[in-house]
């Protein structure tokens, strides 16, 4: 197929496909929208990307940040420790063996139409995406590309499973329940009966998984879950502090709390200290994550750690492997890795 064909049944120029797949910022969104649709229904792909079929690689891999909301000023990827650090393993271990590594991040619908065009021309020989949201995996219409792919924090559903068995896919996930369970059962044994939990929200895996591995540990401990304890957090240091302001207020305390990541541990940290009560004195509170925040305060934070490190260099592993067509296979695989606690300075016996 060729673009003259595409743009007849986009209803639009032989030009406005050229300016869809070079990006050019003067196309109208719903337009470029539809010309995408075409593209992505007939796989279309450009001449200038036609070489790969002859069984040249790129040599690039394609690293794609899922980040909603904030203020997009460029420093949103640094500013989180949380995608830094997988940032600077991954692209250290890419280099390493001779790959670049084309960094995007994912925040609005145009930048998901661009995951969809570097697939698709072929920029890219494999794809990596962190911070992978439930609806992921449908909005780059992953099903569509033959190409490898790696998900970092995913659960795929059954029905997903199903839909994606015969891909190049590969899920790798911490196992973030048991670190969960090691943080409960630390702080019941200092003392504490009344947890709460700060949560991230309902739209990753992380959040959901340690939100549930709290409440199943709580449970295995027969310790009451109380509605007051409970905070939405949504993985944000402003919101975790604003709730943790109002609980204050109302005086629906706890006596520990657990945040499903660092940034919101320290949002909550700061609401408290202004509030007059001390961490760990009057508070004790546990993140996840390990950041460099965590381990570099003034306040060192208690937390459990991913192991940022061995995911990293399975994920690089595996894409290598498979651009090379030394491990080449049609179905998903799942690895699991494991999490470590860090005992540090934010948790007391009562």
């Amino acid at each position: 197929m060729k673009s003259i064909e595409i743009a007849k049944l986009a209803g639009v120029s032989r030009s406005t496909v050229s300016r869809v797949i070079n990006n050019y910022s003067n196309v109208p969104e719903k337009t470029r929208q539809k010309v995408m649709a075409v593209i992505n229904e007939h796989n279309y792909m450009p001449n200038s990307f036609a070489r790969t079929l002859a069984g040249k690689n790129s040599n690039t891999i394609g690293l794609f940040f899922i980040i909603r909301g904030g203020q997009e000023d460029g420093n949103r990827l640094f500013r989180n420790d949380y995608f830094a650090s997988y940032l600077d393993i991954i692209v250290d271990m890419a280099n390493a063996k001779d790959y670049y590594v084309l960094v995007s991040i994912v925040s609005n619908e145009d930048k998901y139409l661009k995951i969809n065009q570097a697939f698709l021309e072929k920029r890219i020989d494999a794809g990596i995406i962190i911070g992978t949201q439930n609806d992921t995996l449908t909005r780059i219409n992953a099903q569509n590309y033959n190409t490898s792919m790696i998900l970092f924090d995913y659960d795929m559903s059954k029905e997903e499973a199903k839909k994606y068995e015969n891909t190049n896919f590969t899920i790798i996930n911490s196992k973030d329940n048991l670190g969960i369970e090691k943080a409960v059962d630390y702080l019941y044994n200092l003392g504490h009966k009344e947890i709460g939990f700060i949560k991230g929200g309902e739209t990753s895996r992380s959040a959901i998984v340690r939100f549930n591995g709290f409440k199943e540990t709580m449970k295995r401990k027969n310790l009451y879950v109380n509605e007051d304890y409970l905070l939405e957090g949504d993985f944000s240091t402003d919101t975790a502090y604003s709730k943790v302001k109002s609980a204050i207020k109302n005086n629906k305390l706890a006596t520990a709390y657990i945040s499903a990541n660092d940034y919101m541990a320290f949002g909550a940290i700061k609401a408290f200290k202004e509030a007059g009560y001390t961490v760990p004195g009057d508070i004790s509170i546990v993140g996840f994550d390990n950041t460099h925040r965590a381990q570099e305060s003034d306040l060192k934070l208690t937390t459990i750690g991913p192991n940022f490190y061995e995911m990293a260099k399975k994920a690089i592993s595996v894409l290598d492997d498979q651009i090379n067509g030394e491990n080449i296979r049609s179905q998903l695989e799942i690895f699991e890795y494991d999490v470590e606690f860090f005992e540090r300075d934010t948790c007391k016996k009562v």
